[in-house]
């Protein structure tokens, strides 16, 4: 499949490597140049154990490219939200990062696409980008789109990110669209045929 995944963090940076592992063709979107410049050389930004050797085997066979436009989502069979959403001083998370993510998300899509949030967000926040998306398309004068969104929690725990990725002990889908149920089960395929 077609993959995209929206902020190289954490989460984002070992999600996109791993899909592109099990075989999946896979664009990574960071718009921090300095983050941008490492992950395109197939170097994390951070610190955690296998994964420099994973990108770089991924980035040199070509199943994964970094870029910082979200214009190269646009024909994606799946795109995975990873933005971060840090608390802010009352305890809410701040969705500024996401707010533009899905923003420039909606403009540029072109064909049938499930989205997948992993950012730790609220409840409601999958109808709110379901919206925002919808608005973005409709602004363009785009209104035969199919857009489906699919919550994924990721349960990865530092040190041992790889691992938990491709030898999971569960992995929680929650959508109510039988077909993008169907694809993220064949998306996640390999995983199981392990």
């Amino acid at each position: 499949m077609k993959i995209t995944v929206i902020g190289s963090g954490y989460v984002g940076t070992v999600v996109a490597a791993c899909l592109a592992f099990l075989g999946h063709e896979v664009v990574g979107v960071e718009v921090d140049p300095d983050r941008l410049a490492k992950l395109e050389k197939g170097r994390a930004p951070f610190h955690e154990p296998g994964l420099d050797d994973l990108l770089a085997a991924q980035v040199d066979e070509g199943r994964l490219t970094f870029t910082d436009e979200v214009r190269h989502s646009a024909d994606a069979d799946v795109v995975f939200l990873s933005v971060g959403t840090p608390s802010g001083p009352s305890g809410d998370p701040d969705l500024t990062a996401l707010d533009a993510a899905v923003r420039a998300l909606g403009a540029a899509l072109s064909g049938p696409t499930v989205i997948v949030t992993k950012s730790t967000v609220p409840i409601g926040t999958n109808q709110w980008v379901h919206a925002l998306i919808e608005d973005e398309m409709s602004a363009r004068g785009v209104e035969d789109i199919s857009v489906s969104m699919v919550a994924n929690p990721e349960f990865l725990r530092v040190g041992t990110a790889i691992k938990d990725f491709l030898h999971p002990d569960r992995i929680v889908v929650g959508t109510d669209d039988p077909e993008a149920r169907a694809t993220m089960r064949a998306l996640y395929e390999p995983i199981r045929e392990q």
